[in-house]
Protein backbone atom coordinates (compact mmCIF):
# COMPACT_ATOMS: atom_id res chain seq x y z
CA UNK A 1 0.00 0.00 0.00
CA UNK A 2 1.15 3.11 -0.81
CA UNK A 3 0.90 5.81 1.52
CA UNK A 4 -0.49 9.09 0.38
CA UNK A 5 1.29 12.48 0.87
CA UNK A 6 -1.97 14.12 2.11
CA UNK A 7 -1.82 11.27 5.13
CA UNK A 8 2.10 11.05 5.58
CA UNK A 9 2.00 15.54 6.16
CA UNK A 10 -0.76 15.06 9.05
CA UNK A 11 1.18 12.34 10.40
CA UNK A 12 4.51 14.09 10.27
CA UNK A 13 2.99 17.72 11.16
CA UNK A 14 1.07 15.72 14.36
CA UNK A 15 4.62 14.00 15.62
CA UNK A 16 6.37 17.60 15.22
CA UNK A 17 3.61 19.20 17.33
CA UNK A 18 3.72 16.85 19.67
CA UNK A 19 7.40 16.90 20.57
CA UNK A 20 7.73 20.66 20.51
CA UNK A 21 8.30 22.29 24.02
CA UNK A 22 5.44 24.67 25.08
CA UNK A 23 5.48 28.62 24.83
CA UNK A 24 6.81 28.89 28.33
CA UNK A 25 9.65 26.55 27.52
CA UNK A 26 10.73 28.99 24.17
CA UNK A 27 10.56 32.47 26.02
CA UNK A 28 12.88 30.70 28.69
CA UNK A 29 14.90 29.22 26.08
CA UNK A 30 14.73 33.01 24.17
CA UNK A 31 16.10 34.63 27.25
CA UNK A 32 18.91 32.29 28.20
CA UNK A 33 20.15 33.30 24.23
CA UNK A 34 19.78 36.44 24.92
CA UNK A 35 22.13 36.61 28.38
CA UNK A 36 24.65 34.81 25.41
CA UNK A 37 23.74 37.48 23.11
CA UNK A 38 26.49 39.88 24.31
CA UNK A 39 30.04 39.91 23.62
CA UNK A 40 31.52 41.37 27.05
CA UNK A 41 29.90 37.40 28.34
CA UNK A 42 30.96 35.28 25.81
CA UNK A 43 34.32 36.74 26.86
CA UNK A 44 33.57 35.91 30.28
CA UNK A 45 32.59 32.39 29.58
CA UNK A 46 34.97 31.38 27.13
CA UNK A 47 37.92 32.48 29.48
CA UNK A 48 36.26 30.85 32.34
CA UNK A 49 35.96 27.18 30.15
CA UNK A 50 39.80 27.17 30.44
CA UNK A 51 40.36 27.90 33.71
CA UNK A 52 38.10 28.88 37.14
CA UNK A 53 39.04 32.52 37.96
CA UNK A 54 38.50 35.21 40.47
CA UNK A 55 37.10 38.70 39.69
CA UNK A 56 40.29 40.20 39.43
CA UNK A 57 42.26 37.67 37.50
CA UNK A 58 39.11 37.97 34.87
CA UNK A 59 39.45 41.41 35.08
CA UNK A 60 42.97 41.57 33.91
CA UNK A 61 43.01 38.92 30.91
CA UNK A 62 39.57 40.39 29.72
CA UNK A 63 40.77 44.28 30.31
CA UNK A 64 37.67 44.90 31.95
CA UNK A 65 36.90 47.09 34.86
CA UNK A 66 35.46 44.89 38.26
CA UNK A 67 32.34 46.92 38.23
CA UNK A 68 31.46 46.01 34.64
CA UNK A 69 32.61 42.47 35.10
CA UNK A 70 31.02 42.01 38.98
CA UNK A 71 27.50 42.73 36.95
CA UNK A 72 27.75 40.98 33.90
CA UNK A 73 28.99 37.71 36.41
CA UNK A 74 25.99 38.43 38.44
CA UNK A 75 23.21 38.08 35.06
CA UNK A 76 25.52 34.71 33.99
CA UNK A 77 25.40 33.53 38.04
CA UNK A 78 21.33 34.57 37.84
CA UNK A 79 21.21 32.21 34.74
CA UNK A 80 22.72 29.42 35.70
CA UNK A 81 25.86 29.94 33.52
CA UNK A 82 28.43 30.76 36.31
CA UNK A 83 28.71 29.25 39.76
CA UNK A 84 30.93 30.97 42.49
CA UNK A 85 32.83 29.42 45.76
CA UNK A 86 34.62 30.99 48.01
CA UNK A 87 38.53 30.34 47.89
CA UNK A 88 40.06 32.35 51.12
CA UNK A 89 39.25 35.80 50.88
CA UNK A 90 38.57 35.77 47.06
CA UNK A 91 35.34 34.37 45.09
CA UNK A 92 36.15 32.31 42.16
CA UNK A 93 33.62 31.90 39.27
CA UNK A 94 33.78 28.82 37.14
CA UNK A 95 31.17 27.28 34.66
CA UNK A 96 27.80 25.89 35.73
CA UNK A 97 28.33 22.66 33.98
CA UNK A 98 29.69 20.83 30.71
CA UNK A 99 26.45 22.38 28.61
CA UNK A 100 27.62 25.83 28.95
CA UNK A 101 31.17 25.05 27.51
CA UNK A 102 29.46 22.86 24.81
CA UNK A 103 27.44 25.48 24.11
CA UNK A 104 30.39 28.31 23.40
CA UNK A 105 32.77 24.95 21.44
CA UNK A 106 29.51 24.23 18.91
CA UNK A 107 29.04 27.74 18.60
CA UNK A 108 32.39 28.70 17.81
CA UNK A 109 32.71 25.67 15.01
CA UNK A 110 29.80 26.73 13.34
CA UNK A 111 30.52 30.26 12.81
CA UNK A 112 34.41 28.85 11.67
CA UNK A 113 32.96 26.53 8.91
CA UNK A 114 34.15 27.08 5.82
CA UNK A 115 30.96 28.41 3.67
Amino acid sequence: MRLNCEDYAVNYLDDIKWFLPNSKTFCDMADVFAIYADPTRLKILTALSLRDMCVGDLAIVLNLNQTTLSHQLRLLKNCSAVKNFRCGKSIVYSLAGSGVENLISDVSCMINQPK
